[in-house]
């Protein structure tokens, strides 16, 4: 994979920026994990075209390395369908309850743990479908830069 380097590391940063700005409502351990859900999603995300269109021969960019999957994923990225969005503010409302019942437990009880982890992994998943349209528009944009940019279709 050519430049797999740079594009995990551009994918880093932008990672990076799309969990201080989806997390910007979250707190402590909520917007960490949202931030390592971001930052792992934009990271495979960056590296994802060229695993669906192998970097073979100087000519293998096509459907996935278009300018219309830049679109699409840079619209992704900006704006969430309904569906979308809907789906990621239950699983934050899904860690609230998972949240408010680990808080009403003794110190104790060994439901607790649990309760944190189903907490932790739905703000992880959060992050995640923000991260990833985002790596991937990463990931085109750097190609768009090359002498042989990207198909329009």
């Amino acid at each position: 994979m050519p430049r797999k380097r740079e594009h995990v590391a551009v994918a880093t940063l932008a990672g990076i920026g799309t969990a201080l700005l989806s997390g910007r409502n979250l707190t402590g351990e909520a917007f960490f994990a949202n931030g390592i859900g971001c930052v792992l999603a934009a990271q495979f995300g960056g590296v994802l075209p060229d695993l669906l269109e192998p970097g073979v021969h100087s000519w293998h960019r096509k459907r996935f390395h278009s300018y219309t999957a830049l679109g699409v994923t840079g619209a992704g990225s900006a704006w969430k369908p309904s569906a979308i969005q809907g789906f990621i503010d239950g699983l934050r409302a899904q860690a609230d309850q998972h949240r408010l019942r680990r808080m009403a437990l003794p110190q104790e009880h060994p439901d607790r743990s649990g309760l944190w982890l189903s907490e932790m992994f739905c703000h992880v998943l959060a992050g995640m479908i923000y991260g990833l349209p985002v790596g991937y528009a990463s990931h085109l944009i750097l190609d768009a830069r090359t002498p042989r940019c990207l198909p329009i279709i």
